[in-house]
């Protein structure tokens, strides 16, 4: 479930840099603007280390399960504007801020699964899941371009975070915690 948590996450971004350019300009966003778009998603990361701290905080599972949920539903909905360029930018844009909180957490849920002495060597095979997103989602989102319309990428990408947020939820309550915190440390309603 964590390698396919991480495939996702990277699925996501995928769509984000290669296939929102192009649906922007389609739609009639200038280039410059769609610029502007990928930089202002890309910000997002810039909040990693602030949202480490909440998971520390509140549990890892609370805060990817949510993340992936809002940054599935806000792609959903970009297939939802209608075609118009600026609401479907600020859905992207957005959707990005949460996906950078799953990228601020994404990997402690393989650390947490694997023993350390163990680790190295399923590096390996967790590493594969960056090859694996860009192969397969270039070829599902080719697929879906032969039967559906361009928003069809948007529903399946989001519909794709969603159904993991569902999977995040599987995780364990107080992953994230530090051990130190967790008895005094009551879960909070944030990760129900």
């Amino acid at each position: 479930m964590v390698w396919l948590l991480s495939i996702t996450r990277a699925d996501w971004w995928g769509l984000f840099y290669h296939i929102a350019p192009v649906y922007l300009l389609t739609i009639g966003l200038e280039k410059q603007s769609i610029g502007l778009v990928t930089s202002l998603g890309s910000a997002g990361l810039l909040t990693v280390v602030f949202w480490g701290w909440v998971g520390r905080r509140v549990g890892l599972r609370a805060l990817l399960t949510k993340a992936f949920a809002f940054a599935g539903l806000l792609t959903v909905l970009v297939a939802a504007t209608n075609g118009n360029p600026l609401l479907a930018a600020c859905f992207l844009i957005v959707a990005a801020a949460a996906t950078s909180i799953v990228d601020s957490c994404g990997n402690v849920p393989f650390l947490s699964a694997v023993p350390p002495h163990e680790r190295s060597e399923m590096t390996t095979v967790y590493a594969t899941n960056r090859d694996i997103s860009r192969v397969a989602s270039q070829g599902v989102y080719t697929l879906l371009l032969l039967i559906f319309p361009f928003t069809g990428i948007f529903i399946a990408g989001g519909g794709a975070m969603i159904l993991l947020s569902l999977c995040a939820r599987k995780l364990p309550r107080r992953l994230g915690i530090p051990k130190k915190d967790r008895e005094r440390a009551p879960v909070s309603e944030f990760s129900q």
